[in-house]
């Protein structure tokens, strides 16, 4: 072979699969939006597992029996070369047979680059076989073997062939019409990013127990599912003993993954584009126009464009010229700039904060503002900008400008004292939110519409103190805010809806939503689309429509999380309430996920009702796992914050799980101890039935008085409990409460020899149309039978039910080889080929086929020749590297088997 042969031979060969290689279910080449596509594009910058996808597809479609063959381009690949590698990869593809030989000689022999790509799809279309083209690393090809030969090859591939390009840039190609007719289908970086169960499948295969599922989310969002990041992230805290402590020291100047990762990048670069990259770090998000205003570079585009083609650190944001630097990297870079003299950061960030507020993007020029130390800039950009970021649900982001805002500064200027009364509200501090508005309320001179939403603040400042009686009486005041403004028809919306869920009426707060929304026409992800749809999967909740009540959750939980963050304050509203849904419908392990590393967000600014949610859940979860340490500490912990804020209603809640957990084991006296703390903090003969708090406090003490007097077999006195709590629930439509109390009679009733059929009947009957899958097991429990742990867990995939997951085992060695169907090796070969595997002498090939000695010998010949080896050993590589031979080296990024911890 010459030299360019040998050149084209290497760039023909697909490189060598990875054991630790794992196939991504959700993206196989046979699912539905990448079956039957004449071309298939992979577009992604470096670092995002384009060449991992690309040999999982090369696997499955050699498993179905085609004939696939890979290329790999370079900035050379002129026409002529470009045609010359198309050809040799095929001749690799198909083996070293005669026929194969013939095959490319007459491709090869031809002088024009169109002529012999002519011939060979005339080839291609002549075989009697799937065949699929991958070409890797198109973005290098020059413009004109794009324009010309690639787009040649595209508008003229026979109707069974597939092409597959992996580019890091969009190609120039004219693709429409092909799009049009379903013969196109595009994979691009958001569908590469890792999911956040496939990030958690990758971690337990290679951490195992040292890892719990807190640690494994955390690592997920350090890595924002960038496949790369999580390699680093995983190589900088390999070795360590304590993960978790690890996963603290990433982000960190002295961490391994920024010392061997960046710190070399970094000193690799020419200094002039390190010194860019350093620069333009300091910006979230930058594009060409933004860079230049930072550094002054006249060549700031080309820069920008080297950068993003020489190092896999960018990430792109679609359909726009704006990219990012991953976090992993970024924090490393503006550790950087923080050892400049602060005349040099200072001019940065003023530079960053001009342009940025010169373009409308406010809130990312307040930060730069802040840091610029001209604080009344800061101060007018906050003021102009507060009230639209609330409303985005971007609530850490105002607390911390308020943090960092006089309190005269605020007093002084009315719409940033309304907005900061907004973000102190939801923040969960609502005695500040109510002292801030409350003087502006009763300030006669003032505009009546700043005194109106005033009123709605600390009308809201009263639900979040769990104080729903005093904050009705004002709604009559502020109903009449003008609509014109999203923050204020976020007040009434919400106010009026969960007056009606309080009150019993989760069907009005449906129908109230429903009106709005119809009025309002589609929403964003924002803080009034994604409460609404909070209340609505609330109220399904609350009347014991589990299914439902998952549907509206799980879609608005996975918006709020891809848009907004997950760990904002609306994401975690929404998941809180998802994961207790998720475990009424039996599906725990989704709902540990869903809680995993958001449990400080909830105690930080959840209102009583999804905070209490998510602690009891989680403590659940914890008992289910067989950590009843854990699930008492969670519990306590809940009360010890209600305590804090002096939130009745938290306490009373941490309490009643704790007698419900006790009754279950029939702790008598501690059930006795816990009634009488539940006593001291709240009497239950002291609430009314009357108005929105009583009654519901009251029916949350009556169930828990009533699983104390079980826990103390006084059956008579909690069947007296359970009627009262049957009438309050009742009359607020608490349809889950009702199906438990039933299950709680029922047992009752049992346990004084008289009969439970029909109740028990009914409650299950309820339940099963609900979609309560646990309630039943939960509730309706043998006398004195311990709670049932599970220590061996399955891990879902979100968008599957749990009772069809497997785990997934991880075969090897060559007793597990399993040849795959091909179109190079005869049904015979393939029964040989499996033999050599196994490393069978060719008598014993055969005697297990029933041939002769001979025969077997002709059929091992055969296969030295179709696939170019030398030795019996050199065969079953040969079988390997062609993806002829599989041993099951690949494993699933889907569900796995493993202990679940908090």
């Amino acid at each position: 072979m010459t030299r360019a042969d040998t050149e084209l031979a290497l760039k023909a060969t697909a490189p060598r699969a990875s054991d630790k290689l794992l196939v991504r279910d959700r993206l196989r080449s046979d699912s539905a939006q990448l079956s039957a596509r004449s071309i298939i594009v992979l577009q992604a910058s470096g670092g995002f597992g384009k060449t991992s996808l690309l040999l999982q597809w090369r696997r499955e479609w050699l498993r179905r029996g085609a004939v696939v063959a890979w290329l790999m381009l370079d900035e050379r690949d002129d026409a002529t070369r470009f045609a010359q590698g198309i050809g040799v990869a095929m001749r690799l593809a198909i083996g070293g047979a005669a026929s194969a030989s013939a095959f490319t000689r007459s491709a090869l022999t031809v002088q024009d680059s169109m002529e012999r790509l002519t011939e060979w799809l005339a080839l291609v279309a002549a075989m009697a076989a799937e065949v699929v083209l991958v070409l890797d690393d198109v973005h290098t090809l020059p413009d004109a073997t794009v324009r010309e030969a690639m787009a040649y090859l595209v508008h003229n591939a026979p109707a069974n062939l597939t092409l597959v390009l992996a580019t890091r840039r969009r190609l120039a190609l004219p693709l429409s019409h092909m799009r049009a007719r379903g013969q196109y289908a595009e994979v691009n970086a958001d569908m590469l990013r890792l999911r956040l169960e496939e990030a958690i499948a990758v971690l337990v295969e290679r951490f195992g127990t040292r890892i719990d599922t807190d640690t494994c989310v955390r690592l997920h969002e350090l890595s924002e599912g960038w496949p790369l990041g999580l390699q680093l992230a995983i190589s900088g805290i390999d070795e360590r003993a304590d993960v978790s402590e690890a996963v603290a020291r990433l982000t960190t100047l002295h961490s391994n993954v920024n010392h061997h990762f960046v710190g070399e990048l970094i000193e690799h670069l020419p200094p002039a584009l390190a010194d860019f990259l350093t620069r333009i770090s300091i910006a979230d998000m930058v594009n060409p126009a933004l860079c230049f205003a930072l550094t002054n570079a006249a060549d700031a585009t080309a820069m920008l464009d080297q950068l993003r083609a020489s190092t896999p650190i960018f990430v792109d944001v679609p359909d726009s010229d704006w990219v990012r630097v991953h976090p992993l990297v970024r924090e490393f870079l503006r550790a950087r700039v923080q050892t400049w003299p602060f005349e040099v950061q200072r001019d940065l960030h003023f530079r960053a904060a001009s342009w940025l507020a010169d373009n409308g993007l406010h809130e990312e020029a307040v930060r730069h503002a802040f840091a610029t130390g001209e604080p009344q800039w800061a101060y007018d950009l906050t003021e102009r900008c507060l009230r639209q970021i609330i409303a985005s649900g971007h609530l850490a982001t105002v607390l911390d400008w308020i943090e960092r805002l006089p309190l005269a500064e605020i007093e002084r200027r009315p719409w940033m004292k309304l907005g900061a009364g907004w973000a102190l509200v939801s923040g969960n501090r609502h005695r500040d939110a109510a002292a801030l508005a409350g003087p502006l309320l009763e300030d006669e001179s003032a505009p009546i519409s700043w005194r109106l939403e005033a009123a709605a603040i600390v009308s809201a400042a009263g639900y979040h103190a769990d104080q729903f009686d005093s904050a009705a009486e004002l709604q009559a005041t502020w109903r009449a805010v003008p609509q014109s403004e999203k923050l204020k028809r976020f007040a009434v919306i919400n106010r009026t809806a969960l007056s009606y869920l309080y009150a019993g009426r989760p069907d009005l707060l449906r129908y109230h939503h429903a009106q709005t929304a119809h009025a309002l026409g589609p929403q964003e992800m924002d803080a009034l689309s994604g409460l609404g749809a909070w209340e609505i999967g609330m109220s399904y909740w609350w009347e014991g429509q589990a299914e439902l009540a998952r549907a509206t959750l799980r879609a608005a939980s996975a918006r709020a999380d891809a848009e907004i963050g997950r760990r904002t304050h609306l994401a975690t509203m929404l998941a809180t309430t998802l994961a207790a849904v998720l475990w009424d419908c039996d599906a725990p392990a989704e709902a540990a996920i869903v809680l995993a590393n958001r449990l400080d967000v909830v105690e930080r600014s959840m209102a009583v009702d999804p905070m209490c949610m998510g602690y009891v859940t989680a403590a659940r979860i914890a008992e289910w796992e067989g950590h009843e340490g854990r699930a008492f500490d969670l519990l306590n912990q809940l009360c010890v914050v209600g305590e804090a804020r002096e939130l009745k209603r938290v306490c009373v809640t941490s309490l009643a799980e704790q007698i419900r957990m006790h009754s279950r084991r029939g702790h008598a006296h501690t059930c006795r101890t816990l009634v009488e703390r539940l006593e001291t903090i709240c009497p239950i003969a002291s609430l009314s039935e009357s108005g929105l708090w009583g009654p519901l406090c009251k029916l949350q003490l009556s169930m828990a008085h009533a699983y104390a007097a079980i826990g103390q077999e006084d059956y008579a006195s909690a069947r007296k409990l359970l009627t009262v709590a049957a009438r309050l629930a009742a009359h607020l439509r608490r349809g889950r409460d009702d199906i438990e109390i039933k299950l709680l009679q029922a047992f009752s009733s049992r346990q004084l020899n008289e009969s439970d059929t029909i109740l028990l009947a009914e409650a299950t009957s309820l339940a099963h149309a609900g979609g309560l899958k646990r309630i039943v097991r939960d509730t309706y429990f043998d006398r004195m039978q311990p709670a049932r742990h599970h220590t061996d867990h399955v891990l879902e995939h979100r968008s599957i039910d749990e009772s069809s997951v497997a785990p997934v085992i991880a075969q090897g060695g060559n007793d597990t080889a399993r040849v795959l169907p091909s179109s190079l090796l005869t049904p015979k070969e393939r029964d040989v080929l499996q033999l050599l595997a196994r490393s069978l002498s060719n008598k014993e090939i055969a005697r297990a086929l029933d041939i002769g000695s001979e025969t077997a010998k002709w059929h091992l010949k055969n296969l030295f020749d179709k696939l170019g080896a030398s030795s019996r050993k050199h065969v079953v590589s040969r079988a390997r590297m062609l993806g002829i031979l599989e041993v099951s080296d690949f494993k699933s990024y889907g569900p796995v088997a493993r202990t679940q911890r908090m």
